[in-house]
């Protein structure tokens, strides 16, 4: 029996960012095997990689800290370890299953942090760990950014339509 072709397949918000996703990863593949092919006709310099600092949602939502692993130093990398059971989040996009945290170095605030891993995430840092258990208050006056401030060390965090970033 065919299948009726008045029926179409739904895909959801997510499914479509992954194929669009998978889409841009095929091409990147095929424009660096065309690279590749001219770079073997002509010595070359060695690759200079610059990491980008990340960019830090401050959520006052967050119950853990969240980190993009691709956005790791090879440092960062080697402190990866799988925890013992994993943790389901709910994010803006659905929940996701966790299982997996690593040793941040939060440079803006000359700390260091566990983070969870998850691809496909905004770095998130939770308000209440930074409070509770790093020891930083949290202010925000009207018309002023927010600040993070443990003693003398006050670090702000400029808003973008209303969300505090650390970057």
């Amino acid at each position: 029996m065919k299948p009726d072709s008045s029926f179409q397949t739904v895909i959801s918000k997510a499914q479509k960012r992954k194929m669009r996703k998978q889409e841009k990863d095929r091409a990147a593949r095929k424009g660096t095997q065309e690279e590749e092919s001219l770079a073997q006709a002509r010595p070359s310099k060695p690759p200079v990689i610059f990491l980008r600092p990340r960019r830090y949602i401050v959520d006052s939502g967050a119950s853990f800290h969240l980190v993009d692993p691709r956005t790791l130093t090879k440092k960062e990398k080697m402190t990866i370890e799988d925890i013992v059971t994993p943790i389901i989040i709910e994010t803006a996009n659905g929940e996701v299953i966790v299982s997996q945290r690593c040793r941040v170095r939060v440079v803006e605030l000359k700390l260091d942090i566990w983070a969870y891993l998850h691809e496909d995430t905004v770095c998130v840092l939770s308000l209440g760990l930074l409070v509770d258990r790093a020891g930083f208050s949290y202010s925000w006056k009207p018309g002023k950014a927010p600040e993070l401030k443990k003693g003398s060390f006050i670090v702000q965090c400029p808003a973008h339509y209303n969300v505090p970033f650390i970057y």
